[in-house]
C-alpha cells in the first residue's frame, strides 16, 4: 500500500495542474467519489489504483515541466488516433510516454499558430457590411 501523505498529496497535484474533478478521478480510476475522497483523506489503495495514481502525478509533473497550461478537454484529447490520457489510465497503458507525446504535440501546434499569426499580422482586415452576406433562406 502507498502512505496516505503520498496519495493525498498526488491527488492534490494532479487535481491543481490538470484541473480534474473528483468525480473526473473516481470515473478513470473506476471507483466512487467516495473512495476517492477516503484517498485524500488517508484512505488505503489497492495497489493498481497506487500505480496509476503515481503515474497521473508523473504526467502532471511532465506538464509542470513543459510549461504548459492544462485544460481539462486536452486530457480527454486522442493521442495519436489511439486513446486519451484519461482513456489510457483506465486501460493501464504508459501514460507518462503518452503525456510526453501530446505535450510534443501542443508545443508543436502553439508554435504553428504563432507562425500563423506572424503571417496574416501585416494584413488588413475586411470590413464586411450587411450586403456582404446572403439573405437567410427558409424552407
Amino acid at each position: 500500500m502507498v502512505p496516505a501523505s503520498t496519495s493525498a498529496s498526488d491527488i492534490s497535484h494532479i487535481r491543481n495542474v490538470m484541473k480534474t474533478s473528483v468525480s473526473e478521478l473516481a470515473r478513470v480510476f473506476g471507483v466512487s467519489r467516495q473512495a476517492v475522497h477516503e484517498w485524500i483523506k488517508g484512505g488505503a489503495l489497492s495497489p493498481r489504483n497506487a500505480r496509476r495514481l503515481s503515474e497521473l502525478a508523473q504526467v502532471a509533473d511532465v506538464f509542470v515541466k513543459s510549461g504548459i497550461e492544462v485544460a481539462p478537454q486536452m486530457l480527454r484529447r486522442k493521442i495519436g488516433g489511439g486513446h486519451s490520457l484519461l482513456e489510457s489510465v483506465k486501460e493501464g497503458g504508459n501514460i507518462v510516454e503518452l503525456a510526453h507525446t501530446l505535450v510534443d504535440t501542443l508545443a508543436r501546434e502553439s508554435q504553428q499558430r504563432q507562425h500563423l499569426t506572424a503571417r496574416l499580422a501585416g494584413r488588413q482586415k475586411p470590413t464586411l457590411t450587411a450586403n456582404d452576406f446572403g439573405t437567410p433562406h427558409f424552407d
